[in-house]
């Protein structure tokens, strides 16, 4: 899991798997705040079983994150760590 200050480089946190070439930046407020459970499992993965039944809005699948929570998707081997996916794009 990556935790960051708007702009600012992200701190790694115990989780990041070196092999990882995507960055997926999760605005944890808004996702707790709506019921989507976080977890760390044993080997220190952060991880989510995402939107739940019984907090599913009808255009929500369960099972996912919705992009409404994603606030960006980055290449980490890119230039400059190139933005891959913003929303609304």
């Amino acid at each position: 899991m990556l935790f960051a200050d708007s702009d600012e480089e992200p701190v790694l946190s115990l989780g990041f798997q070196d092999s990882c070439n995507i960055l997926v930046y999760i605005n944890m407020a808004k996702a707790l705040f709506a019921g989507i459970p976080f977890s760390r499992a044993p080997d220190g993965m952060v991880v989510s079983p995402g939107i739940t039944e019984r907090r599913r809005r009808k255009t929500e699948k369960i099972g996912t994150i919705p992009a409404d929570f994603i606030l960006r998707v980055v290449n980490r081997y890119g230039a400059n760590r190139e933005e891959v996916w913003l929303p609304g794009r």
